[in-house]
Formats: C-alpha cells, sequence, structure tokens
C-alpha cells in the first residue's frame, strides 16, 4: 500500500518541480503568492478597520490611502513595466537604471503630492479634513515618495529573476500595517489607519533594497550576457512616452473611484467599497502576475512569446475560473465579516468585479505582448479606452445604484475592450491577440 502511494505521488511530485523550474510559471506563480499574502492580510487588515475605527474613519482614511497611491502612481512614470521589460537585458547598466529610476520617480512625487496638497480643497473636499494639518500634510508627502519605491522594487526583483523576494516583503508590509492599526486606535483614531499603512512600508523597503543593490544587481551583472546593456535615453523615453499614457488611465481608472465615492456617496459607502475593491484586487493580481512574467520572458527570447502567451493564458484561467465561481457564492458571507451593511452594500458590486477578471485577463495578456513588442501606442489606446468606460459610466451610475455601479462599469468596460482587441483579430488586423485567444481555447476545450 505504501510503495503503491509513493508510486502513484510521484509523477504529482514531477509535474510540480518542473513547474517550479519554468521561469514563466515560477514567476507567475510567485507574484500570485504575493497577492494571495496581501489578499489575506489585507482583508485582516480591514476587518480590523471595520470593526475597531468609525465608518466615518474607514472611509477618509482609505480614500487618503487611494490618494496617496493615485499621486505616486502619477509619479512613477510607469517605470514598473521598464523595470520589468529592461532590467532582464541591462547588464552592466542595470545599477544605474535601477538608481535613476528611484530618484526621478520621488522628486516628481514631491512635486505631484504638493501640488495635490495645495488644491486639496478644491478637488478632494472630502479629505480636506483629514490632510490639511502641515504635520500629516509633510507625512502625506514623504509616504507618496515611500511609496514610489515600494511598488517599484517589485518590478526591480521581478526583473532580476528574484520574485520570491516579492510575497516575502509584502507580507512584512502587510503583516505591520495590522499590528500598527492595532496599535494606533487608541494613539491616533482619526489618522490610524493612514499612519498604519505607510509607517509599515518603512522596513521592507529599507531591507529590500540593501539586497537589491549589494547582492542581486551584482549577481545579474555577472550572469549577463556580453551583449546585454541598459536601453538609451532615446529607447526608454520612446518605451514610456506611450506606456507612461497608459498607465495613467489605469491609475485614474482604480485609485480614483474611492475619492469619487467619497465625493458623491460619503464616507460610509467608501468604507465598503475600500473593502469590495481589496477583494476583488486578489483575482486581478492573477492577470497582472502572469502579464508581468510574460514581459519578462518575452524580453529574453521575443521569438517564443506566442508560445508563452498561450501558456500563462491557460495556467491564469485555470485559477481564476475556480477563485471567480467561489466570489459569486460566498461574496454575502465573506463581506459579512466585516458587518451587516457592508454585505447588504457590496455583495453585487463584488460579483460584477469577479465577473470583470475574465475580459481582464483577455486585455491584460494583448497588453503584455504589445509592451515586449514596444507598440506603445496600442498600449495606450487600449488603456485609455478602457479608463474613458469605466470612469464615465461610474460616474453615471454611482448617484443611482451606488458602488454597484462601479461592478458594472468595470464589466463593461473590461468586455467592450476585450471584444474590440478581439474584433481586431477576426478583422485580420495585425494584433496579437491571437495568442490569448488560442490560450483560452485550449482551456475551454479541456
Amino acid at each position: 500500500m505504501l510503495m503503491t502511494a509513493l508510486n502513484e505521488s510521484l509523477p504529482a511530485t514531477r509535474r510540480v518541480l518542473t513547474h517550479l523550474r519554468d521561469p514563466l510559471m515560477r514567476t507567475g506563480d510567485l507574484l500570485m503568492l504575493n497577492a494571495g499574502i496581501n489578499a489575506l492580510l489585507g482583508t485582516l487588515f480591514w476587518v480590523v478597520a471595520a470593526h475597531r475605527y468609525s465608518r466615518e474613519s474607514v472611509g477618509t482614511n482609505s480614500a487618503a490611502i487611494a490618494a496617496m497611491m493615485l499621486i505616486a502612481g502619477f509619479a512613477q512614470l510607469n517605470l514598473m513595466s521598464a523595470m520589468v521589460r529592461f532590467v532582464p537585458v541591462s547588464g552592466r547598466g542595470t545599477k544605474r537604471l535601477v538608481a535613476a529610476a528611484y530618484i526621478v520617480s520621488a522628486a516628481v512625487a514631491v512635486a505631484f503630492s504638493v501640488l495635490f496638497l495645495i488644491g486639496i480643497r478644491g478637488w478632494a473636499p472630502g479629505l480636506a479634513a483629514v490632510l490639511d494639518h502641515w504635520p500629516v500634510a509633510l507625512w502625506f508627502v514623504l509616504s507618496t515618495c515611500a511609496w514610489c519605491v515600494f511598488v517599484l522594487q517589485d518590478s526591480v526583483l521581478t526583473g532580476l529573476g528574484r520574485p520570491g523576494w516579492v510575497p516575502a516583503e509584502n507580507g512584512v508590509f502587510a503583516l505591520g500595517k495590522l499590528v500598527l492599526a492595532f496599535l494606533f486606535f487608541t494613539l491616533l483614531p482619526r489618522y490610524g489607519l493612514f499612519m498604519a499603512w505607510t509607517i509599515a512600508v518603512i522596513v521592507p523597503t529599507v531591507a529590500v533594497n540593501i539586497f537589491i543593490f549589494r547582492r542581486a544587481i551584482p549577481r545579474h551583472v555577472g550572469a549577463s550576457l556580453e551583449s546585454h546593456r541598459g536601453p538609451s535615453f532615446s529607447e526608454l523615453a520612446r518605451f514610456l512616452s506611450g506606456d507612461y499614457v497608459a498607465s495613467l488611465a489605469w491609475i485614474s481608472a482604480t485609485a480614483l473611484l474611492p475619492v469619487m465615492v467619497l465625493n458623491r456617496l460619503g464616507p460610509g459607502p467608501t468604507a465598503t467599497f475600500a473593502i469590495v475593491w481589496a477583494i476583488a484586487v486578489a483575482l486581478f493580481v492573477v492577470s497582472s502576475s502572469m502579464g508581468q512574467s510574460l514581459v519578462v520572458q518575452g524580453a529574453k527570447n521575443e521569438s517564443q512569446l506566442s508560445f508563452h502567451s498561450r501558456r500563462a493564458t491557460r495556467h491564469a484561467l485555470q485559477l481564476l475560473v475556480p477563485g471567480v465561481i467561489v466570489l459569486l457564492i460566498t461574496a454575502p458571507y465573506i463581506l459579512r465579516l466585516f458587518g451587516r451593511v457592508y454585505a447588504e452594500q457590496g455583495s453585487t458590486s463584488l460579483r460584477l468585479l469577479a465577473l470583470a477578471a475574465f475580459p481582464l485577463l483577455f486585455v491584460t495578456i494583448v497588453v503584455s505582448e504589445l509592451r515586449v513588442q514596444r507598440k506603445m501606442f496600442r498600449v495606450a489606446a487600449t488603456m485609455v479606452l478602457l479608463a474613458i468606460i469605466v470612469l464615465a459610466l461610474s460616474y453615471m451610475l454611482i448617484p443611482r445604484i451606488g458602488i454597484t455601479g462601479i461592478g458594472v462599469a468595470w464589466l463593461c468596460g473590461e468586455g467592450v475592450v476585450a471584444v474590440f482587441l478581439l474584433v481586431m483579430r477576426l478583422a485580420g488586423s495585425p494584433s496579437p491577440a491571437a495568442s490569448a485567444t488560442d490560450g483560452i481555447g485550449t482551456v475551454l476545450q479541456q
């Protein structure tokens, strides 16, 4: 009996080991593990917030966090994609490329966050009561700079072939903000959630960058081919010019939503949306993780891009299908952990956002292929179209059906863009959508 069981387990063990040795799958899975850790600990963070802080405090603090992330996203100039695309092939120019990305992003973050605070009563009056005090405002500026580096370092680690560090450092961050949320309830009941989120960034950011500059980059340079070099300024500028537009569109379609809900519905519904969005993002990251892994592997060997795209799509769907089904069934029960009102207000929106994960996968794979091929105008056009649909529909529907309108907007937006890309494919236009379509077809046949 024992020998039979061992013999039966050997093929499964071999499959697991083969899977882990595959750079495309290993990188994607580790980034998804990171998302899972963030989702679990992030959910616990918002459970603590919902039960220990007032709904008004949860709403305003979540909007302040979203505003910080929005500004940091603008300030990053979408250098995250550049790190994933160019670090694998930068050779001796890697350290200079990474350091320049950090410095430029932090400098832009200071300028953008100061401008935001100067005009806060005009474009985010709901946040003025929280951020319109100079000590908090100063910390907001510094936190925005730190968040830029914190986000960029994940892309640097991915490009360096060190994706295992990403879930580790994000786990430290998630645990840190959870512990601090408990501690600050008594010390800083008004600002506690924002302070917990931003202070928790410090330790993993410092530790990871010591590792990056002292160990990871030197080893990467030693293993690089002689032909590998950093991108020239013109190459980087061409890549970023289109990709930054795409980045602004994506950030606007995500980080503007809590501020929009706060201004139109108030802090209570904003608190509900913050929790719904945190859960839905766990599904969305399946697509983005495989997309980043596809860019890394495609940059190393562009001739294998279509092959890697089919494999990435198939693997992502194998994870998304059960995940979406679980959320469709259990959405109200999950949200009830936060309180009855969260389940009543957020269940439908969460289900709609879960369904949006399917067209999002198709769009993400296509955009990742375009990034490898440096077809940045098409990347920008795709993401701008998505942002326009999501934001316009959200703005129109939020006053009528509450945060459910955001779920409708995301499902419609992703669906329309996916259909648009598919029509380009069927019409014979030169589009990489074929790879994603083939990948989905393969999974459905299985």
